[in-house]
């Protein structure tokens, strides 16, 4: 497993890489009010007014824990995700499929999963779900 990681590591410099924004990380959840995270949120979709707005998110309620994509009139779901963490990195896998069934061409996906965005812009590869990301992006923007 380890020559796998390795060998796909070595490459993965062929592989187009997602752009990952942090602006709206730079406010603290705890000393910002929502009104202030409503309107960054709102300034930078002004940017992105060509492109499809896409949503992640994973929950945990019940001792259930959900992954859900949301992509215009698409919702994917899974349920019984072993941890937050797994769920965030499925759903952002469950909108690639979204995407790639799509007719648009320009998309942003907005996700609140923190640990999993910098996994992606950093290509830490220890869970099998980043690679995929990547890879199904790479595939997606190279299509």
């Amino acid at each position: 497993m380890l020559a796998v990681i390795s060998h796909c590591s070595a490459r993965l410099w062929l592989y187009a890489l997602p752009s990952v924004d942090f602006t709206l990380h730079a406010f603290g959840k705890s000393d910002t009010s929502p009104d202030i995270f409503k309107s960054k949120f709102l300034d930078l979709c002004e940017n992105l007014h060509d492109y499809l707005q896409m949503y992640t998110d994973g929950s945990e309620a019940n001792d259930k824990v959900d992954a859900a994509a949301v992509g215009q009139d698409i919702i994917s779901s899974i349920t019984n995700q072993a941890s937050i963490f797994m769920a965030e990195l499925v759903s952002l896998n469950l909108l690639l499929s979204i995407i790639r069934r799509s007719k648009h061409k320009k998309f942003v996906i907005f996700s609140d999963s923190l640990s999993n965005l910098l996994d992606i812009r950093n290509i830490h590869l220890e869970t099998g779900y980043i690679l995929k990301f990547i890879k199904e992006y790479a595939h997606l923007v190279n299509s």
